[in-house]
């Protein structure tokens, strides 16, 4: 089993695939199982640093998230 998930929610026992929160839905679109080619993930490094309520005044604001 493989404790991980979308935000925060890893702590289940195994791999979540799908999450809908809200009107958000994520979801697995693609496994790969022992890749030949190591994945990195670039640090963004355009935008605006915020805190969590700055982000969720924004998201209110333009409609993207239902709490």
């Amino acid at each position: 089993p493989i404790k991980f998930g979308p935000k925060g929610y890893g702590n289940l026992p195994g791999l979540i695939m799908e999450l809908q929160e809200g009107n958000l839905n994520y979801y697995a679109s693609k496994l790969v199982f022992n890749p030949k080619k190591k994945t990195t993930v670039k640090k963004p490094n355009k935008g605006k640093l915020v805190t969590k309520d700055e982000f969720d005044k924004i998201s209110e604001r333009s409609g993207n998230w239902d709490k």
